[in-house]
Formats: structure tokens, C-alpha cells, sequence
């Protein structure tokens, strides 16, 4: 029990201390569920994710009833309160892209790079993991551009042979926003402090 205890310190505590701030206030930039599951993973490499555990026994009508319901829940959640519908389908259709460079680079079959996107763990990351509105962009501009970047992180890692690639390919993607967001945060303090300067100079 304790690596459990251990992940969600590591996400609870990620809230407090990988923070940027943003539109005049501190916030978290890193996802907190998902930075916890891939430090974990590459610090103890004897874990693993059965995220897809509790649906083994499925069978029948039930394999499409599940996923189906899962996919219903989760669309009306961001249509109705994330409004990250643009990130989901810029995750999608770059990953679509992708796969079709990674098919004809490597000669994969096609059909073969998709097939990763119908299951239960795919599912619930694009629809609940990617989507967390603390901690990806809300500008539509801003959601393609995350959602295409986690795809492309996710293709070169999955080219390198890294497991467990929706994780990390995440965990890099949040990290660039973050410095992106820092970035800026300096730039306008940078800013407003030489227009004060400015102001005592004149004054």
C-alpha cells in the first residue's frame, strides 16, 4: 500500500509546488494524476498500469455497451463543463497523422497503430486525463496545439519503444507549458517593472 500512499503525495503535493502563475494568480500546471502515475513508473520500474483490469470479464454486448457509455459520459462532461472538445479532437486526428508517418516509416500496418485507440485505457485518457481544465490551456488555439503536441510526444516516444507513452507523453507536454507559462509570467513583470520605472523617471 505504500507506493499507492506515494502516488497520491506525489499528486497532491504536485498541486502545491509545480505552480506558475497565470492570469494574476498561482496555478498548478502539471496534472496531478498523471505526473504521480509517471514518476512511479520510471522510479519503480517493478510497477504497472492495468487501468483495463475491472473489464477482463466482459464479453459479449457488454464489450461495446461499457466503452460506449464511458465515451457518452465523457463527451457530455466536456461539452457541458471542460469545453475541451478542441483538444480532444486535435489529440485524435494528430494521432491519426501520426500514425499514418509511423506506418509508412517503419512499415507497420496502419490498422495496427489505431488499434491502441479502442480500448478502456485509451478512452478514459483522452476523454478524462487530457482534459483536465486546471492544467491544459482553455483558448481554442491553445487546446490544438496541446492536444496535437501530446500526440506528437506520444509517437516519438512509442517510435523510441517507451512504455507506458500516454504518461510521459503528457508529463513532457504540461512541462513545456509550464516553462512557456513562466516565460511569460517573467516577461510581464519584466515589463511592468520598467513601465514603473518609466513612470518614476517622468514623474
Amino acid at each position: 500500500l505504500w507506493i499507492m500512499a506515494l502516488a497520491c503525495a506525489l499528486a497532491i503535493g504536485s498541486k502545491y509546488v509545480l505552480r506558475v502563475r497565470h492570469n494574476g494568480r498561482l496555478r498548478h500546471f502539471m496534472n496531478p494524476s498523471n505526473f504521480a502515475i509517471a514518476v512511479i513508473l520510471l522510479t519503480y520500474q517493478w510497477t504497472g498500469m492495468l487501468p483495463w483490469m475491472y473489464t477482463t470479464d466482459l464479453h459479449g454486448a457488454w464489450d461495446w455497451v461499457v466503452p460506449a457509455v464511458i465515451v457518452m459520459l465523457g463527451v457530455r462532461l466536456n461539452i457541458m463543463f471542460t469545453g475541451r472538445i478542441p483538444t480532444i479532437l486535435s489529440w485524435l486526428s494528430s494521432f491519426f497523422i501520426f500514425a499514418a508517418a509511423r506506418s509508412w516509416i517503419f512499415g507497420y500496418p496502419y490498422a495496427g497503430q489505431l488499434v491502441v485507440l479502442t480500448g478502456i485505457p485509451m478512452v478514459l485518457f483522452t476523454l478524462y486525463m487530457i482534459t483536465d481544465p486546471q492544467t491544459s490551456p482553455s483558448s481554442r488555439r491553445s487546446q490544438i496545439c496541446f492536444g496535437a503536441g501530446i500526440a506528437l510526444a506520444y509517437s516519438v516516444l512509442l517510435a523510441l519503444h517507451v512504455q507506458y507513452t500516454m504518461f510521459y507523453s503528457v508529463t513532457a507536454i504540461c512541462t513545456i507549458r509550464g516553462l512557456w507559462l513562466f516565460a511569460l509570467d517573467l516577461r510581464e513583470r519584466s515589463a511592468k517593472r520598467s513601465g514603473d520605472l518609466a513612470a518614476m523617471a517622468v514623474g
